[in-house]
């Protein structure tokens, strides 16, 4: 028996030290429609969104790259949008 009023997506969970950091954090869910949980720890734990991300762009990566040099996203942009600068 399933439930469809269930979220077809559970809400990830960001830890974070600072205001800025969380900001970061809440852009990134916003750019790639994830729903987010940020809570403030004394230590970062942003594993579960690199995840989620990675797998996201993992779904376009032999597609034409959005900065518009004409080249595969894979071979254009892909390296630098996954490091987190958190």
């Amino acid at each position: 028996m399933t439930n469809s009023k269930l979220p077809k997506e559970m809400p990830i969970v960001c830890l974070v030290v600072t205001e800025l950091q969380a900001a970061k954090v809440a852009k990134i869910c916003q750019d790639y429609g994830i729903q987010s949980i940020i809570k403030m720890k004394p230590f970062v734990d942003i594993s579960q969104l690199k995840k989620v991300v990675k797998s996201k762009m993992k779904a376009r990566l032999y597609d034409p790259c959005p900065c518009g040099k004409g080249r595969k996203y894979k071979f254009c942009c892909y390296k630098n949008e996954i490091k987190f600068e958190i």
